[in-house]
């Protein structure tokens, strides 16, 4: 009788360590998440979520590297190997786009999950592709390629978005033109956000291989 109870006390305290794991990273998520909300000079409320990795750090990306094996082994496997960083980074963007299933291009997004309501610039549904663009473009120049890959990843996997709004901002500052254009050209991780508007030419002549308006 006594072993029954002591069974039965360690499975309900195995229960309680697992529950309070998962509000321990609930929680996290969600405190990096209200500390990336602001309102912006639009009066919207926005999530500026690659901001508050810079700001906070990558504890939520470290967390995902710490607690997910695949994650881990996939990292390992990748240091191993005699390569440069950005050769790394590539080799990364490739892999985590099959390992966790995301779509690596506009076009391995299926029609179901495109949003037609009014677009707001942050939750439409993206690529890696358009998000890593998205981080790079965002990003200082000496930022570690490897580091961006993965933040893509935890972006997409975590429904996180840079905003359009947000990237608008850096190249026309206050002056955001109306209807502004952000096109993304290139193939997988050499994507590269350009502005039809401002080369005056049509996204189609620059070669992007999407296109999205804000304002």
């Amino acid at each position: 009788m006594a072993k029954q109870y002591t069974q039965l006390f360690f499975k309900c305290l195995q229960a309680i360590v697992c529950n309070l794991n998962y509000v321990y990273t609930s929680l996290l998520s969600l405190y990096y998440a209200l500390q990336a909300c602001r309102w912006n000079a639009y009066g919207r409320f926005e999530l500026r979520i690659f901001e508050c990795c810079q700001t906070y750090g990558a504890e939520p990306v470290e967390h995902w590297i710490n607690t997910d094996k695949q994650l881990n082994d996939l990292i390992v496997e990748i240091e191993s190997g005699d390569k440069t960083l950005s050769e790394k980074a590539e080799i990364a963007f490739e892999k985590l786009s099959e390992l966790y299933e995301i779509p690596r291009m506009p076009t391995d997004i299926k029609d179901e999950e495109l949003d037609d309501d009014d677009f707001d610039g942050v939750t439409d549904q993206r690529s890696l592709f358009e998000e890593h663009a998205l981080i790079k473009y965002l990003a200082d120049e000496n930022e570690d390629p490897r580091g961006m890959v993965l933040s893509t990843a935890f972006h997409l996997l975590n429904d996180y978005r840079v905003d359009l709004f947000q990237v608008a901002e850096k190249e026309f500052e206050k002056n955001i033109p109306k209807k502004c254009r952000i096109g993304i050209k290139g193939e997988g991780y050499n994507g590269e956000v350009v502005f039809p508007q401002k080369e005056t030419k049509s996204w189609i002549e620059l070669g992007c291989k999407i296109m999205k308006q804000i304002n």
